[in-house]
């Protein structure tokens, strides 16, 4: 599967990686090539973040705003909502993603960085090989 990926996609992931994106930026003014790198999966970033939101402690999900029970509640809702939507998934998945913001009052790259940061402190998350790379190229960047 191949994901699209437009404007609204390269936003979600700009507000994952905004300050990491930027030394990238920085980098390639010192450099011939900058490593493209990927969220993991082969959806859209949305898909992804949707995903890891099911999981998120307790602890952080007051940082949105809500509970367990209304954030379950939430995403159980919009998933039953767009289940027979006829858009691509990825467009499903902006939609949705979208939809949760909305109800949560909160930019979706706020919601974005606090995922991200939340599965980069974890070693077995499918995002470390992602965080690992990036830390390398920052590494090689400030020699």
């Amino acid at each position: 599967m191949v994901a699209d990926f437009n404007e609204s996609s390269f936003s979600v992931v700009l507000g994952v990686y905004v300050p990491l994106l930027n030394q990238l930026f920085r980098l390639r003014r010192y450099k011939s090539t900058v490593s493209i790198l990927f969220l993991p999966g082969s959806g859209a970033p949305e898909s992804w973040v949707w995903d890891r939101l099911k999981y998120i402690p307790d602890a952080e999900i007051g940082r949105l705003g809500n509970t367990r029970a209304g954030l379950s509640n939430l995403i159980n809702q919009l998933d039953a909502i767009y289940s027979s939507a006829s858009d691509s998934p990825s467009e499903v998945a902006k939609n949705k993603f979208q939809s949760l913001s909305e109800s949560l009052r909160r930019e979706a790259s706020e919601i974005c960085r606090i995922v991200a940061r939340l599965e980069a402190g974890q070693r077995e998350s499918a995002i470390q090989p992602l965080a690992d790379e990036m830390q390398g190229i920052l590494r090689q960047w400030r020699e």
